[in-house]
Order: structure tokens, then sequence, then C-alpha cells
């Protein structure tokens, strides 16, 4: 059986293959791209699988990469940085791509209690998010109805300023949201009338919907 190491990075991604007594296997360096996925899953169907591990496998340009493997029916786990660093000083090796990717598969090798990476860690990022957003357009909402109410200069250019700060971290926090809905559920934004925070909001307090055994149970 085989452990699958990945360093992910946002513009390539990094892989090793170990066997069970820890000798590697290969290695492959591949664009954070459809096409170098694809190519990820033509160098996976070459060995027996028994789990893939990632560095971070939650993080923003890890995402689809992680989505990846859960679709294709690996087990999944994640390791992070501090054990990948830890596990390259123990063998007094520089950093480098590989050297990181190597370590995140003997981790994984070493550690077979891991628990195994979910989805419903993103599901708990939307819940922040979106109960975040709630809570800044609720500020947003009294800021504007206080400059509404006030005639002295100096306090609307001081709630002007906190309104734009405001609105600024509004469209941050919706383009978070809109990675995450992508990864998780794209196509509820192809349906009428949802756009990313409603949809965010769905997943975030419907959690896997595939806990429900039909329709009438949802």
């Amino acid at each position: 059986m085989t452990i699958i190491g990945v360093d992910p990075h946002p513009g390539s991604h990094t892989a090793v293959a170990l066997n069970e007594q820890g000798k590697r296997l290969g290695v492959l360096t591949f664009e954070n791209t459809e096409i170098g996925l694809t190519q990820f899953q033509g160098w996976l169907s070459s060995y027996e699988i028994e789990r893939c591990a990632i560095e971070g496998a939650n993080n923003p340009f890890a995402r689809s990469l992680s989505q990846f493997v859960l679709k294709a029916g690996h087990k999944l786990v994640d390791v992070s940085p501090s054990l990948t660093s830890q596990y390259r000083s123990k063998r007094g090796y520089k950093k480098n791509d590989e050297v990181d990717a190597e370590n995140v598969a003997r981790v994984a090798l070493a550690n077979p209690e891991m628990i195994r990476f979910s989805p419903q860690r993103q599901i708990e990022e939307l819940k922040t998010l979106t109960r975040t957003r709630d809570m800044l357009v609720e500020q947003l909402t009294a800021q504007r109805l206080s400059l509404s109410t006030t005639s002295l200069k100096s306090v609307q250019q001081a709630l002007e300023a906190v309104i734009t700060v405001l609105q600024t971290q509004l469209k941050t926090l919706e383009k978070e949201m809109a990675i995450v809905v992508k990864q998780l559920m794209p196509e509820l934004l192809d349906v009428t009338g949802i756009g990313v925070v409603n949809a965010a909001t769905l997943l975030a307090e419907i959690g896997d919907a595939r806990r429900f055994k039909s329709q009438h149970a949802f």
C-alpha cells in the first residue's frame, strides 16, 4: 500500500509516494489547475493508495486539490505545517517542496490514527464567515443611521470612514464565501435567486445535506 504526501502551493503542488516501509516510490510536481489535477490523477492510478496526506488541506490554494482527492474516493488526512517542520528537522534536511511532500507522507505513515479530513471544516468556516458578515451588516446599518441623523462635519467624516472600512471588509468576506461555496457545492450558484451570501448561509446552517435520507427528511 502507498502513502501519498503533498506539499501544496498557490501555483503548483508537489507529491511524493512512499511504500509502507517508508521508501520513496515516486515524485510529481503539477500545476494548481484542472490540467494539473488530471495529471495528478494519472500519476495516482499507478499506485495502490492507502491514503493521501496534504499539508494544510483546508488552505484556500489547497481546497481544489483536497476536494479532488475526496471525490476520487481516497482517504485524506490534513497535516499541519508544524508537524512537517518537525520531521524535516529530525532528518536534517533543508526545506524544499520534495522534502516537505515526503515529510508530509512520513507524518501520515507514522500516525495512522490521524483523523480523516472532512469538508465539515469548510462548513464551520462558512458559519464563521456568514455570521461575521451578519454582524458587520448590522454595524453598517447602525453607522448609516447615525450618519443620517448628524450635521456635525467631524462626526460625518468619522462615520463615513467607518462605513468605508465595513464595506471593504464585507466584500472581503464575500470573496472568501465564494471560494468555499465553489468548492463545496458550486451548483447552488446556478439557482435563480441564490447568490454567494445565500448559498453560503444555506451550506453553513444545513451542513452536509447527505445526512438527510430523502427530500422529505430534508
